[in-house]
């Protein structure tokens, strides 16, 4: 599967801005993501919610962008994830990011909890 990335605001924050993930982020497509998610936080849009649930795959280059996401969004900003497939939380779990990270298991979760 090619990679995407897109973004809109949450419909039920105007505040929050989710972006979608599709296909494997790794050493070639963590560019991308990076590139799409930096001209949020440069636009302004410095609370994001990452949808993962089209995402296959995820190698430390992506877990990466997370990293340098949370660092520019951090005191002013949020930077949460949601729709994580076991193999996908695995590599997040592996390299210990649920303990910095807020992970949702569904969009539902994610809204109650932004209430």
């Amino acid at each position: 599967m090619d990679f995407k990335v897109d973004s809109k605001p949450a419909d039920w924050d105007s505040e929050m801005t989710i972006v979608r993930l599709c296909g494997s982020v790794d050493a070639q497509t963590a560019p991308a993501f990076e590139k799409e998610a930096m001209g949020l936080i440069e636009k302004g849009r410095r609370k994001l919610l990452i949808d993962c649930e089209k995402l296959d795959f995820i190698s430390s280059a992506g877990i990466g962008v997370f990293m340098v996401l949370l660092s520019e969004v951090e005191g002013d900003g949020s930077l949460k994830a949601m729709n994580l497939s076991e193999e996908v939380y695995e590599s997040f779990d592996l390299l210990g990011v649920p303990e910095i990270m807020e992970i949702y298991k569904s969009e539902k979760e994610a809204r109650k909890a932004s209430v």
